[in-house]
């Protein structure tokens, strides 16, 4: 039996510690950011979708490329569904002296959102009506720069079946969505799987959202967005300036016929609000734009013969400021004559007709003392309440909380916004008047990134 003899531990070699120095930093550099949306026109390339199996590696581990017939455990991939690829050479058939067949092959250029390696495989379409497995022969790097585009060589391994599937499908570990469109925003143009849920879920809310707004608020009579539930015709020129300047026709074709009246160059409607806060997405404009308003008689206005004038609009009253805060010609036009502070008036009562929906809610990411919303007239301020303004620590609601993350170019709340967006058939016609402009400009932040 041999002699088992313990190596003394004096022997043994401390291990050496790596020591990186910092990064070397200078005016001169100014390559360190790279957006994604250069790249989009930059590559050349037409443009084939593909779903993408990306090997999941060590830093140590070599590529042993796609393997069927080996346990489904040999070979964990990371799945890209539908990933862009640029071809630049198109699939080709030649015969391969070496082994006496027909291979078909091609190349193409791969976005910088992932470092393909040989031996990765991705399926595709073929053209004749079915797809293949494709396997990686050679991958060349066209770039020093961290976001480089590669090119690659593939080579059709063979057609995808149910069972060359159903084995992919037992070998993916994480699976990831491409959204070209991101790169356009500069934005990662990978989504994770748990997000791809609620990005659709967004998308599909931003389009019903849009035309049910023009729907219930656009008046056939005057060509304009009304305040709903107020005694007489009102119109908020603030409000009506914004969903044109936010929303282009291409995107809602309804919104083409909305008019914005002409302010006459009144001062008074020149001034900054919340809206303007929103489309610099500047948190500092809250100390300075107009919070409290009401509504003056259009008559008041310039009765000039001007396009679209709000004296001959017809409509009898427009949103105000109540005071000149902001404003450097106070004297002039009907800026001396400020409404009454809280004119402006809320919603009438409303009774939900339900709602019906077969997606559960995701759970809520805030604290149960925070209510989605306010109503608009909790106090006299524009749209939201006191505390966004002030940007008080508590009071604000779970709507101002987002727009305040928003104006402070920080990620919006997904979670929240599907809550919001659920809620919003309890609303009264105030809240949806002036809430829903805020929601669509959340939904843009949380799918653009921007």
């Amino acid at each position: 039996m041999p002699t088992y003899k313990e190596t003394p531990r004096d022997h043994v070699p401390d291990p050496i510690p790596v020591i990186h120095g910092e990064q070397y930093t200078s005016n001169i550099v100014d390559s360190e950011y790279e957006p994604f949306s250069g790249f989009i026109t930059s590559i050349k390339g037409f443009p084939w979708t593909s779903n993408y199996y990306s090997g999941v590696r060590g830093k140590s581990d070599e590529t042993m490329g796609s393997q069927p017939n080996q346990p489904s455990d040999a070979t964990q991939y990371r799945l890209i569904v539908n990933l862009e690829l640029k071809v630049i050479e198109p699939l080709r058939d030649a015969f391969d002296q070496t082994t006496g067949r027909m291979s078909t092959t091609g190349s193409a250029h791969v976005y910088p959102v992932l470092i393909p390696a040989k031996g990765e495989v991705f399926t595709a379409d073929i053209g004749d009506g079915r797809a293949g497995v494709f396997e990686i022969t050679s991958v060349e790097r066209l770039s020093r720069f961290r976001r480089a585009v590669h090119r690659i060589e593939y080579r059709l391994k063979e057609y995808v079946t149910n069972e060359v599937q159903a084995t992919l499908n037992t070998r993916v570990v994480k699976r990831v969505y491409f959204r070209r469109e991101y790169m356009e925003y500069n934005r990662n143009p990978i989504v994770e799987s748990e997000n791809i849920a609620y990005v659709r879920r967004l998308e599909e809310s931003f389009d019903r959202l849009m035309k049910e707004y023009i729907h219930r608020f656009f008046s056939n009579e005057y060509r304009v967005l009304l305040v709903p539930d107020q005694a007489s015709s009102t119109y908020d020129h603030w409000l009506s300036s914004a969903i044109r300047g936010f929303y282009r026709a291409n995107e809602q074709p309804n919104y083409a016929q909305l008019h914005v009246l002409n302010d006459g160059g009144e001062e008074g409607l020149k001034a900054k609000t919340l809206f303007d806060a929103l489309r610099d997405r500047d948190y500092h404009l809250l100390n300075t734009i107009v919070q409290r308003v009401g509504t003056v008689l259009t008559t008041q206005f310039s009765a000039q013969p001007l396009n679209h004038s709000l004296y001959h609009s017809g409509i009898r009253r427009v949103v105000y400021p109540t005071d000149g805060s902001g404003m450097a010609d106070t004297n002039h036009g009907v800026a001396h004559v400020f409404p009454k502070a809280g004119d402006l008036a809320g919603s009438k009562p409303y009774t939900s007709r339900g709602f019906i929906t077969e997606e559960p809610l995701p759970e809520k990411t805030w604290a149960d003392d925070v209510s989605l919303i306010h109503r608009t007239d909790v106090d006299d301020y524009y749209i939201l309440s006191e505390a966004f303004y002030m940007q008080a620590p508590t009071g604000q609601s779970l709507l101002e909380l987002q727009v305040s993350t928003f104006l402070k170019r920080k990620d919006v709340d997904q979670v929240a916004l599907v809550h919001l967006i659920h809620d919003m058939h309890t609303w009264g016609a105030m809240e949806r008047f002036y809430y829903t402009p805020l929601i669509l400009v959340l939904i843009h932040a949380a799918i653009r990134g921007i």
